[in-house]
């Protein structure tokens, strides 16, 4: 199986996990306390790193675009940062993990 195929597998698990687990929690009315802290941020960066991937692809229209180590790293702490320290000072809603 090719990376690209993985990467497909994956995207399409966790985007149909995430949809799932929203659908379960805002339409249904169902709380899993555990899921409802953890699955969301845990599906963020496969789903957001894949539309990435797809969005360069269509971008550079090349289709064997793929990610370094070092875009990957930026952007895990720039959802870091943004989701840890900026969102919480932006809305009090929000709460920034330690």
């Amino acid at each position: 199986m090719k990376s690209g195929q993985k990467s497909v597998i994956l995207f399409t698990i966790c985007a149909f996990l995430f949809i799932l687990h929203q659908y379960l929690q805002k339409i249904a009315g169902i709380s899993l306390p555990l899921v409802d802290s953890y699955l969301d941020p845990l599906l963020c960066m496969p789903i957001l790193l894949h539309l990435i991937v797809w969005e360069r692809k269509l971008f550079h229209r090349r289709t064997e675009y793929t990610l370094s180590l070092s875009h990957i790293v930026g952007y895990i702490l720039l959802v870091s940062i943004l989701c840890e320290i900026v969102f919480p000072l932006w809305n009090e809603k929000m709460t920034a993990d330690p």
